[in-house]
């Protein structure tokens, strides 16, 4: 695993390498570390969890507390200790937990982690918020995972910044050397793996990504899609080819997840969703790309779907939209502006499948970015070279198909 340090400074900005494995040392006050799906986050949070429970943390922190945001709801930090953490079994009682964390000397020596920033629904009354404002827990050291990028008001709360960049071409290489190994294949099946090019640069760094291509590679004999949406659109294909029935379902899952942040649902919000194409749960057991996994408090346990990878969810949202009469398209895309990797998937699926509908579409994603960066800073040129960043990566999905004079 990667991990880049950005000094909070910008005039002290420096990056380096770091190994997970490190020595821990005395950690800053508030942490954030941001990264693309399935890099390593909630790993690495894990893993943290577990080097304090195995003693390797030396003794910097007598408590560590790791929490999955998507499980926080409006309750009080103890109620969440009590329900999420200790066992149901726990001779520790409420208010014997909060003396314990009340304790200035104890905070100091706690470590509370935040894994999944980006599905929090920030409920005002939710301990999450005052824990960030300071609060509560004042004294604690506080660590929070995020995807890319982070929201600006987490950015500036940060102490010190992270970017969690996945696996670099030694572990890709080693990782297709060990697959390569236990499949008994030749290595040099995998080579067009490690090619440095705009479609995988981003996705093989993601381990689940980089085993689902390797898996791709030998179905398509050696052929890969040149496009980044190509790609996910060929591995999702071989992950749904037991359920084409249900494929229609899971586009409308995956938008409405993405269009209200959420990214597990509650079997009784899969259902509601299921009725309209008349599908039970059960009939998804054997999807690919969406699982059944027990969560909740251990007071409160749940089963919860959620899709193996956000970058699935979002394609499989991109194609609903792009799914729909053009001017209902727009206006659903409008409103997942701020879903930057949706509306690059849909430049892709546009351009293959839907190219009369490119253009109108390229223009709204410009419009949109030039209304948003124009109210935030209220300056012309600021917003246009946004809008050009997020045009050229559009562009690179659909293969640079687009005359950009035309747009």
């Amino acid at each position: 695993m990667r991990i880049s340090y950005r000094a909070p400074s910008a005039s002290s900005s420096f990056a380096c390498e770091h190994d997970e494995t490190a020595a821990y040392g005395t950690l800053p006050k508030k942490l954030l570390f941001e990264g693309d799906p399935g890099v390593g986050k909630s790993a690495l949070c894990q893993r943290m969890a577990l080097d304090w429970v195995l003693g390797k943390m030396g003794d910097i922190f007598d408590l560590v507390l790791l929490f999955e945001v998507r499980q926080i709801h409006e309750e009080t930090f103890v109620e969440s200790v009590m329900s999420h953490l200790l066992p149901l079994d726990s001779r520790l009682d409420q208010p014997e937990v909060e003396d314990i964390l009340r304790d200035p000397e104890n905070q100091r020596r706690t470590l509370v982690i935040l894994d999944g920033f980006e599905e929090y629904g920030e409920p005002e009354n939710c301990w999450v918020n005052h824990l960030l404002q300071n609060r509560i827990l004042r004294h604690s050291s506080v660590l929070i995972t995020s995807r890319s990028p982070a929201s600006s008001s987490l950015k500036t709360m940060a102490t010190d910044k992270y970017s969690i960049r996945g696996m670099d071409a030694s572990s890709r290489s080693k990782f297709l050397d060990v697959f390569a190994m236990e499949c008994e294949c030749s290595r040099d099946d995998y080579a067009p793996l490690e090619a440095d090019t705009f479609a995988l640069k981003d996705l093989t760094c993601n381990p689940l990504l980089l085993m689902l291509m390797s898996l791709l590679l030998e179905d398509s004999e050696g052929n890969l899609p040149e496009t980044r949406t190509g790609l996910i659109k060929a591995v999702s294909d071989v992950a749904l080819q037991h359920c084409q029935d249900d494929t229609d379902a899971l586009r409308e899952i995956a938008y409405q997840g993405v269009h209200t942040n959420k990214y597990s649902f509650t079997e009784a919000e899969i259902r509601v969703l299921l009725a309209q194409h008349n599908i039970e749960p059960e009939n998804l057991k054997h999807c690919g790309l969406l699982v059944a996994r027990k969560t909740g408090s251990l007071l409160r346990p749940c089963v919860k779907y959620a899709f193996i990878q956000k970058t699935f969810q979002e394609y499989l949202a991109a194609e609903y939209v792009c799914d729909r009469g053009t001017d209902t398209m727009i206006a659903l895309a409008k409103d997942l502006s701020d879903e930057e990797q949706v509306l690059r998937f849909m430049a892709g699926i546009l351009s293959e499948r839907r190219p009369e509908r490119l253009q109108s579409f390229l223009r709204m994603c410009i419009c949109c970015d030039k209304e948003d960066l124009c109210k935030s800073s209220g300056k012309e040129e600021l917003s246009v070279a946004k809008s050009n960043s997020l045009l050229e990566q559009c562009l690179e999905e659909c293969g640079n198909s687009v005359d950009i004079e035309s747009l």
